[in-house]
């Protein structure tokens, strides 16, 4: 009964919020599913704050210590549930997200734009070109919810999306039903901070304590929503990696996906180090020398400072059934050697210290393909065309 209680009144707030004027100037933003301040969404939202006077950017989530650390540091956000966060989202012009509709205050998008940034390259199919279908143990709230996702937007609605490449143009078209003058190549956010080699306090800090020593970055994907079989660690061995690592002086990062953040090492290493979950691997990735991965578009990001990566897709067949499916074969778009176990890692290492590049010309043509820009100005680009479609002054 409170299930369908709460469908009702999001619904009747819905329609409503097409009677609320919408304002030009008021841009809105969220993050995972209103969970998190990061991603393009966060480094958009900062950079329109500091350097568009006229436009008013408000972020939208469900965490008070979110909203509260946003307002200590001079900005405006809401929670999602509250009245201003409706209020907000029914008269902005445009919702900024970078998962879907859940990322702010749904129910108030009537008239508001959504504008897809997103959270990575696309590399694995997602909204409509990989559903899978929810039902409820009740009859009345399946039908219930089909009449909804016929009158209502789902996750997956978007009017407008930015992306890095013409390849990537045409597989949002797809993933997200977009026509093609709905899908602009200006860049996205993430890539000022990669190509502009901004760096955090902790990194700075970090390469202080460590001057003559390389960076490898670990950093995995996550299995089934934080739901799969996480074994991405097993296959280092890190007891021996860590004598391997302090024999060439080599420092190991390892960041997991947020959805396993309680993922832990017990042992102490003195060349292995388990970034912290409030690390933001984008600021980190300009100052890593040799990038592992497995299923990641992390590496689509590193990809444009033109540096080895090894990829360990030791859980390939079982990672494509039970959990995500590729644009295109991942053996051949990976511009880097494929590892499935310690030793094999190790030779790789052995090579990448020698300074042996045997993909260097794989990551000149991925970077020509992937990249239409190498520089700092995605979010200029992006808030332009906006503000353009928007009509507010350029000038």
């Amino acid at each position: 009964m409170l299930q369908i209680l709460k469908v009702a009144t999001t619904s009747v707030l819905y329609f409503l919020s097409y009677l609320i004027p919408v304002k030009k100037n008021i841009w809105v933003f969220g993050s995972w599913f209103g969970e998190r301040y990061s991603d393009n969404t966060r480094y958009l939202y900062e950079y329109i704050k500091e350097n568009e006077e006229f436009i008013e950017v408000i972020w939208i989530t469900h965490s008070n210590e979110i909203r509260e650390e946003i307002i200590r540091n001079g900005g405006k956000a809401y929670l999602i549930n509250s009245f201003m966060g409706y209020w907000s989202c029914s008269r902005a012009k445009y919702a900024l997200l970078s998962t879907g509709i859940y990322d702010v205050t749904w129910y108030a998008l009537g008239t508001t734009k959504k504008v897809q940034l997103w959270h990575g390259y696309p590399t694995k199919k997602v909204c409509f070109d990989h559903i899978k279908s929810s039902k409820y143990n009740s009859y009345l709230l399946n039908s219930l919810k089909k009449f909804r996702d016929r009158i209502f937007p789902t996750s997956c609605s978007t009017d407008i999306a930015f992306v890095s490449s013409d390849y990537a143009k045409k597989i949002r078209m797809s993933s997200f039903r977009l026509k093609y003058d709905q899908v602009f190549v200006d860049g996205t956010p993430r890539a000022d901070i990669i190509n502009g080699h901004l760096s955090s306090e902790y990194i700075t800090n970090l390469k202080s304590k460590h001057t003559n020593e390389k960076i490898i970055a670990y950093f995995p994907t996550h299995r089934g929503e934080g739901e799969g079989n996480l074994n991405v660690i097993e296959f280092l061995n890190l007891v021996k990696l860590n004598e391997y690592l302090k024999m060439n002086s080599i420092i190991f990062l390892m960041k997991m996906h947020f959805y396993h953040s309680d993922t832990t090492i017990n042992q102490k290493l003195s060349n292995i180090i388990f970034l912290e979950p409030e690390i933001d691997i984008n600021f980190t990735l300009p100052s890593v020398d040799l990038l592992i991965t497995d299923y990641s578009s992390v590496f689509w990001d590193f990809l444009s400072l033109d540096k080895p990566m090894i990829f360990a897709p030791f859980d390939l067949d079982e990672y494509l059934l039970e959990d995500r499916s590729f644009h295109g074969d991942y053996l051949s778009f990976t511009p880097g050697p494929k590892v499935y176990n310690y030793e094999q890692l190790i030779k790789e290492l052995d090579k990448w210290r020698d300074g042996l590049d045997e993909y260097k010309i794989e990551r000149a043509n991925s970077i020509r393909d992937h990249h239409n820009y190498i520089d700092d100005l995605n979010r200029k680009r992006i808030t332009d065309r906006l503000k353009k479609r928007a009509r507010i002054n350029l000038n």
